[in-house]
């Protein structure tokens, strides 16, 4: 997948398709980057047997088809071939499988996730690259281009803080609005006494954002309910900021944040 030819749509398509095959199976421990350099064999032959497994530094709570996603993906696609399409050890996939379900059969939500998590795992291993070409090469712009990436990529809860850290003075048109929305709701509530808490946070990305792209911002309180708990009233606030390329006007990102004050 090269930088022109529809990166956003790709990328964002199977990351969510994936959230969602494994959104109802079953939590489990999982390694995070089983390959054949993070284990030990019991020798150097063919019929060398897995020894024991090493470099836990990602390992986290997810899907146990989660873990065997990236191992096809780390031991059986060449994806960083630079001259053509990836290639497949499809003998390296069906020998794997068949070793996987022979000690542990996955059921059958389990072998429909599957296909749906693999190419996730592509764009988690592209990132990763990055990461690792930026140690190399010095420069993320280096690195970026030598995954195959238009850019450097922003990290993705960075738009909680766009409208503070990354908005540049110079940068702000001269008819921008003026004051806080969010502090006229809260600023009230607070001048009672009590608690402000950060309920929630969401990003819907509507295509990747870039180092060096303008965005323009609108926010707006979309929702503000109260609940009572414990013998205290909690006040939610709910603003969405839609965040448009300056240049098309298509947006780029929506954030969604719930504040709670507890009195």
């Amino acid at each position: 997948m090269g930088a022109d030819d529809g990166l956003s749509p790709d990328c964002l398509r199977w990351v969510v398709r994936a959230e969602t095959a494994l959104r109802t199976l079953p939590r489990r421990w999982g390694h995070g980057d089983w390959h054949p350099s993070n284990l030990t064999w019991s020798d150097r032959g063919p019929s060398a047997t897995v020894a024991g497994i090493f470099d836990l530094g990602l390992a986290n709570r997810t899907v146990q088809i989660h873990d065997v996603a990236v191992a096809l993906e780390r031991s059986c696609i060449d994806w960083l071939t630079l001259d053509g399409a990836p290639s497949v050890d499809l003998a390296a996939v069906d020998a794997f499988l068949d070793g996987y379900a022979s000690v542990r059969p996955p059921a059958a939500a389990e072998r429909r996730a599957l296909a749906e998590v693999l190419p996730a795992c592509h764009v988690e291993h592209a990132l990763s690259e990055v990461e690792y070409f930026f140690a190399v090469a010095g420069s993320e712009a280096d690195a970026a281009r030598a995954a195959g990436l238009p850019g450097i990529p922003v990290p993705p809860t960075y738009p909680y803080v766009m409208h503070t850290w990354g908005a540049f003075t110079e940068q702000q048109p001269a008819d921008r609005p003026t004051g806080n929305p969010m502090a006229e709701v809260i600023g009230p509530l607070l001048a009672r006494g009590g608690l402000i808490l950060h309920g929630e946070q969401s990003f819907e990305y509507h295509r990747p954002l870039w180092v060096g792209d303008v965005l323009v911002g609108e926010g707006t309180i979309v929702d503000a309910y109260t609940r009572e708990s414990k013998g205290k009233t909690m006040t939610f606030v709910v603003s969405e900021t839609v965040w448009r390329d300056e240049r098309t006007g298509e947006p780029a990102v929506t954030t969604r944040t719930n504040l709670i004050h507890r009195s």
